[in-house]
């Protein structure tokens, strides 16, 4: 039935809106300090740990004012083969730990991102694209998710349920260190050597990819193929501070008061965020969502692109995969049109749905439901439903 009520339109986008940037990003969860643990004990839905946000600055060509996670874009430096050498350099036998990291996924679905063949270089694309996440939110926030080689033996022989802050020995240390890499990637490799520290690549566990779609290339005409890594603190770091230049604010709060703050029309969110927001609103624990993590993490996943979708009562629909109305050929669809309203559309069978709906309000506003009925697969856990209205003051 559903073939018969929707039509494919052609991606008619130009060639640049087939190829992207690769980039990695970390969705880094912390305890709460101790004002914010007592406040929040006397909730009636107490969470005990924060989401580190960043608020991209106004002149940024990509999502600007928006709240987001750190991140971005890969550099040659993450794939250098030189990290093999620093890690051999601490054992012979160090780098077989890098095994650890690969996924088992035999479905066909494997992400992509993780399938490319590298040019000169041996350095496992699980390895690389998680340095490239730790190096952005060095750079980003001040935060260096690193480990003493002294220490690394001894902790990273497994995955991690939790990441350490690394410590340096005078504040201006991470400033100068923070300035150095963000004029020159390749310089995370020199603060490694001179520190004696190794990045903590077995703390950040995958999560999910989201492919920016096409029809955000009129608006921003740049696309970012990024893979959402979780990395759980056990500690509030004692350094951090937004880089004043490509963001404006940091911020330390509970998934569920960064949702809020949307509702309200206080801050901008993209998809992303919010759907990743909602799935983290899930776990009222910190111990938990780290486990959870930790364990989902080897079982795999698949890229994420949104497709458009439009019912004719005025609701645009961000379809994503697993929701009954996904197009099997994602390479030749830009948008499917439902010849129905939106209440019928959830109505046909088997309601597996997957996707976000943005609809204008009255008020010039807009409002968004997050709609998750279908499976999650790869042990996935599913957002939780969200109705957000806002004022048109929180549109992107």
């Amino acid at each position: 039935m559903i073939s018969s009520i929707r039509k494919f339109s052609t991606n008619m986008m130009h060639k640049a809106s087939t190829t992207w940037f690769d980039a990695s990003s970390v969705i880094l969860t912390t305890p709460q300090n101790s004002s914010k643990q007592l406040q929040q004990a006397k909730t009636k839905d107490p969470v005990d740990f924060s989401v580190v946000m960043l608020k991209r600055s106004s002149t940024s060509s990509f999502y600007p004012n928006a709240y987001v996670f750190p991140g971005g874009k890969v550099d040659e430096s993450d794939f250098s083969n030189k990290w093999i050498e620093l890690y051999h350099s601490l054992d012979k036998d160090f780098v077989s730990l890098f095994e650890r990291l690969h996924v088992n996924q035999n479905d066909g679905h494997r992400s992509p991102m993780f399938l490319k063949p590298l040019q000169k270089s041996n350095l496992p694309n699980e390895v690389a694209y998680r340095i490239c996440a730790i190096r952005e939110t060095f750079e980003e926030t001040g935060i260096l998710i690193a480990r003493k080689t002294s220490e690394a033996l001894r902790s990273m022989t497994s995955m991690s349920m939790y990441g350490e802050p690394h410590d340096f020995a005078h504040f201006n240390d991470a400033v100068t260190w923070r300035k150095r890499v963000h004029n020159d990637a390749s310089q995370l490799l020199q603060l490694c050597r001179e520190l004696e520290c190794v990045p903590d690549i077995w703390s950040l566990h995958e999560w999910s990819n989201w492919l920016t779609p096409t029809a955000l290339m009129a608006k921003f005409s740049k696309r970012f193929d990024t893979v959402f890594y979780t990395a759980s603190l056990s500690k509030i770091p004692e350094y951090y501070e937004h880089d004043n230049k490509e963001t404006t604010t940091i911020s330390f709060e509970s998934s569920h008061e960064v949702i809020s703050s949307f509702k309200q029309g206080n801050i901008t969110l993209g998809p992303p965020q919010i759907y990743e927001l909602c799935r983290l609103m899930r776990f009222k624990s910190h111990a938990d969502f780290a486990k959870f993590a930790a364990e989902r993490g080897l079982q795999g996943m698949s890229r994420c692109l949104p497709i458009r979708a439009n019912t004719i009562d005025g609701s645009a629909l961000a379809l994503y995969p697993g929701d009954q109305w996904y197009p099997e050929d994602t390479d030749k669809v830009g948008r499917v049109d439902v010849d129905m309203t939106y209440d019928n559309f959830l109505k046909v069978e088997p309601r597996h749905h997957n996707h976000m709906r943005f609809k204008s309000t009255d008020d010039a506003g807009r409002r968004t439901d997050v709609v998750v009925t279908c499976n999650m697969p790869y042990q996935h856990i599913k957002p939780i439903p969200e109705t957000i209205i806002f004022s048109k003051k929180s549109m992107l």
